[in-house]
């Protein structure tokens, strides 16, 4: 419980300065934000969806390892209408002097 009002509050911070403007290149519908933190090892995504229909979307990463691997696998996830689904990922150590990228589409 504690986690989810985290969420909520994080969300309600984060996404009423960013709604003035459009990322470029955004693959999002209107109605999906989503927000990613790490916390130590874990590194976590909170997708909100404000519609009243289900919406699917894919949470990956280019963001490759020392032997060249994706740092998480790619997750599909089902979001219900007006709901915050929170995932956790334990992703592996990027390359050197590479930064951790999520991309949610």
């Amino acid at each position: 419980m504690r986690k989810f009002l985290i969420v909520a509050l994080l969300l309600l911070i984060v996404v009423a300065p960013v709604s003035a403007f459009s990322p470029r290149g955004s693959n999002l519908s209107a109605s999906v934000t989503a927000i990613a933190w790490s916390d130590g090892t874990e590194l976590s995504v909170a997708i909100a969806n404000t519609s009243n229909t289900r919406t699917s979307v894919t949470v990956s990463t280019p963001t490759v390892d020392s032997r060249g691997r994706q740092v998480f696998s790619n997750t599909r996830v089902d979001v219900p209408g007006r709901t915050i689904v929170e995932e956790t990922f334990r992703p592996a150590e990027p390359r050197r002097n590479e930064q951790l990228v999520v991309r949610i589409t």
